[in-house]
């Protein structure tokens, strides 16, 4: 015959499962803001080589001069225009499956 837990076992059993549970969420956070940090970094990096092989000379220059070039170059409105539309054009690819991930 099986014994019955008493009512304060049950409590420990659930609030030790309860830490358990809290332990595993703390730990899916830590791994997903990781991953998060994982994409920006190699999303900067890739973008940052793009502008390299667009730019003449960028290897040399500092990064105020990047910017200050990148400030003259782009209007602001008009960076913003092209961003939106890349930004269309992108999920339209996707939404019609035909984009590639990553």
């Amino acid at each position: 015959m099986a014994t019955r837990k008493t009512t304060a076992e049950r409590i420990a059993d659930t609030k030790k499962t309860i830490e358990q549970y809290e332990n595993q969420m703390k730990q899916l956070l830590q791994k997903h803001k990781e991953q998060q940090r994982r994409e920006r970094t190699h999303r900067l990096i890739e973008r940052g080589a793009i502008l390299e092989s667009l730019i003449p000379g960028a290897e040399g220059m500092s990064n105020q001069e990047i910017k200050a070039l990148l400030e003259v170059s782009l209007p602001l409105n008009k960076a913003a225009g092209v961003a939106q539309g890349a930004a269309t054009a992108t999920a339209q690819t996707v939404s019609n499956g035909s984009g590639k991930t990553g």
